[in-house]
């Protein structure tokens, strides 16, 4: 993976922003989203098209559907590209920080 200065270069977006999108302080907007998928060089392939369409069910209103749901795509979405093996401990630190993310970062 890139350093956070050379994926803030990549993606032409600046480097506080992108240690916010990556500490889960924040969600990127569709424009930096598209952006970093460039920088990460993933845009146009299914990966990044799942990581786009993951960031669209995240801003979902809570009432349209469950944080759980959400929670848990994301979670299933890791995991499916991460090359490590799924053990329960590691499943709820996900989980944990997925769900800080779609709470906006509290």
């Amino acid at each position: 993976m890139p350093s956070l200065r050379r994926l803030s270069r990549a993606a032409d977006i600046g480097r506080e922003s992108v240690r916010q999108y990556l500490k889960g302080e924040r969600l990127p907007t569709d424009k930096n989203m598209a952006k970093l998928l460039r920088g990460l060089g993933v845009a146009g392939t299914p990966w990044g098209d799942r990581l786009q369409e993951a960031l669209k069910k995240a801003r979902i209103p809570i009432g349209q559907a469950t944080e759980n749901d959400i929670v848990d795509e994301l979670t299933d979405l890791f995991f499916e590209h991460a090359n490590r093996n799924r053990t329960t401990s590691l499943e709820m630190d996900i989980k944990r920080a997925v769900t800080r993310i779609v709470a906006g970062g509290k």
